[in-house]
């Protein structure tokens, strides 16, 4: 019984083998050898440890060599992070730090793998700027911190639209809105000191060829237009000029002009010099009156005059970025969950573009840190694009008044003083400057989306940043 018990189960065994091999028996047939695996290629990526900071970017590259040892030429990769919170890889190997963590950065092609070690860190500004866009739910936030003369430091947080994994970078650019007043003031500061334009110049002499300026109009000048006080109402809806605009596509001093023909035609909505009214109007004609005297377009003569003497060579106007390519942050419609990612072409994204004096301006925090340290600059005495005393000129209201050229002035006592102020928003970004010249030092702060979240969530920032700098 025993050996019969053996003999089954040795015939039970060489059943199975049977089944699965077909190679039990006594078969003289010889078995052919399975080949080992054929060489494969293989990824190493460099460098193979790498350290970024939340917000900013690192380069990682990847060389194939083939089974014979040779270089791959142009190899075709795939880049991942295992942690899409903590680091995003674009397709060329440009990795995004997200949120502080050690992710692994892989780069996958010809059939291999290659890996690194990426550590992510926040810096204290990041940090800071962190907690305050996780607490208010905002999707991406981006500050700064300069002086008159340096951009003390960048951050950046969360993504470039609403349910999106591509993060926002220090390098985004970022919708100002209504700080591009401020930049038309200073235009025409420029355009002073050349001789160009007196701030005296009236409306009738700036625009001599309009037969119809109302007679309250005709004596106003450019400086209390840019003060709000030359009497205009912001109800820009009510000028049949403006809705052209929507669709319209005549070059933009043209349809500025038809606009400002329109607006001087009407009876001014205030006594003007008397009365401060908000008026995004009031800057579009601003705008067309610099056209008019100049004869240039106001876009050409803000990159010309002001942003390319700063190096604000990422500045531009409207909306940032390009179609379907996720490059740079999108504005967003709506609130909370219902929050909608605009492309830039996209009608709704931002105003027409003929508003663009008023604000339309995008920047990178950089650009408006140049921007920002040039006014600073000049309050500290020193003339790097405008005379001490013009930036003074800018920054100082009418007696009896808070708001001077494109700036809210006021008195806080971290500011050892003077503060000045103004923000901006197409209602699809938020943006905000604070400027304390006493103290030589002046925070920045953007997000890509509009409401009273975004105000409650950049005033935070922008008051945190500034403790952040006097606790330095």
């Amino acid at each position: 019984m025993r050996i019969m018990a053996v003999a089954r189960l040795v015939a039970t065994g060489c059943l199975a083998a049977a089944i699965l091999t077909t190679a039990c028996g006594t078969s003289d047939e010889p078995v052919t050898p399975v080949a080992p695996p054929a060489p494969t290629a293989t990824i190493q990526v460099t460098p193979a440890t790498g350290r970024v900071e939340v917000g900013d970017t690192i380069r990682f590259a990847a060389t194939v060599t083939d089974a014979g040892g040779q270089p791959v030429a142009n190899p075709a990769i795939t880049w991942s992070t295992s942690q899409p919170g903590q680091a995003w890889a674009g397709e060329d190997g440009l990795v995004t730090g997200a949120g502080p963590g050690v992710p692994t950065v892989t780069a996958t092609g010809h059939g291999a793998t290659g890996t690194a070690t990426l550590t992510v860190t926040a810096s204290p500004i990041s940090a800071l700027l962190l907690d305050v866009r996780q607490r208010h739910g905002l999707i991406g936030l981006a500050g700064a911190i300069v002086t008159s003369d340096r951009i003390v430091d960048v951050g950046a947080t969360g993504t470039r639209a609403h349910a999106s994994l591509v993060p926002v970078t220090i390098h985004d650019k970022w919708h100002l809105g209504s700080i591009t007043k401020s930049m038309t003031s200073t235009l025409a500061a420029i355009l002073v000191e050349e001789g160009a334009l007196e701030w005296t110049t009236p409306l009738e002499n700036a625009f001599p060829d309009f037969p119809d300026i109302h007679l309250d109009l005709r004596p106003v000048s450019i400086e209390p237009i840019l003060a709000h006080r030359g009497g205009f109402t912001n109800d820009i809806g009510r000028f049949s000029t403006w809705t052209q605009m929507l669709t319209g596509t005549d070059p933009l001093p043209a349809q500025r002009r038809a606009f400002a023909v329109e607006v001087l035609g009407t009876a001014p909505e205030f006594p003007p010099l008397r009365t401060y009214h908000y008026s995004n109007v009031g800057y579009m004609i601003a705008g067309a009156a610099l056209e008019a005297v100049t004869g240039q377009q106001w876009e050409t003569l803000i990159r010309a005059r002001l942003f390319a003497p700063l190096g604000m060579d990422d500045t531009g106007f409207g909306a940032p970025g390009l179609r379907d390519a996720m490059d740079q942050p999108r504005g967003h419609l709506g609130q909370g969950a219902a929050r909608v990612a605009l492309e830039p072409d996209d009608p709704r994204a931002d105003n027409p573009r003929g508003l663009g004096p008023a604000g339309t301006v995008h920047a990178t925090m950089q650009d408006l840190g140049r921007y920002v340290a040039m006014h600073l600059a000049g309050e500290q005495g020193r003339a790097d694009l405008l005379q001490p005393a013009t930036i003074r000129r800018l920054h100082t209201p009418a007696e009896g008044f808070s708001y001077a050229s494109g700036w809210v002035v006021t008195s806080r006592e971290w500011a050892g003083g003077r503060a000045l102020a103004h923000s901006g928003s197409n209602l699809r970004w938020y943006a905000v400057v604070w400027m304390a010249p006493e103290r030589d030092f002046a925070v920045l702060v953007a997000t890509n989306q509009g409401g009273e979240t975004a105000f409650e969530a950049t005033d935070e920032a922008a008051w945190r940043l500034i403790q952040l700098y006097l606790g330095s």
